[in-house]
């Protein structure tokens, strides 16, 4: 017989396979491009994020980092507009917004 094997034995037939774990970024990461994003509870207190083209309930993504500014550039519904960080957050399916359109459909 040969050297011992370092492998890792092959699962038993039936057996589900091991996936690696999955990374999911931290609720407060920093906000990046391609993230889908939705205005924050804070957002009318935010420069002048209310007349941007994004209302409450609305999901847009961000095309553009402001870099060292507190600004990222946002897509919705075909127009852009520069918003602060804390006008936004990552988009969230259980935990609609007030006044977040979607919330009117919600399971109770």
């Amino acid at each position: 017989a040969g050297p011992p094997s370092h492998a890792t034995p092959p699962a038993a037939p039936g057996a589900p396979a091991e996936t690696p774990p999955t990374t999911t970024p931290p609720l407060h990461a920093p906000l990046t491009v391609g993230d889908r994003v939705m205005l924050s509870k804070q957002y009318r207190n935010c420069e002048d994020a209310e007349y941007g083209p994004m209302k409450p309930g609305d999901v847009g993504e961000v095309v553009e980092d402001g870099g060292s500014t507190n600004f990222l550039v946002v897509m919705c519904k075909g127009h852009k507009w520069r918003y602060s960080r804390e006008a936004l957050r990552l988009e969230t399916l259980d935990e609609p917004e007030a006044g977040d359109r979607r919330s009117q459909f919600a399971i109770a």
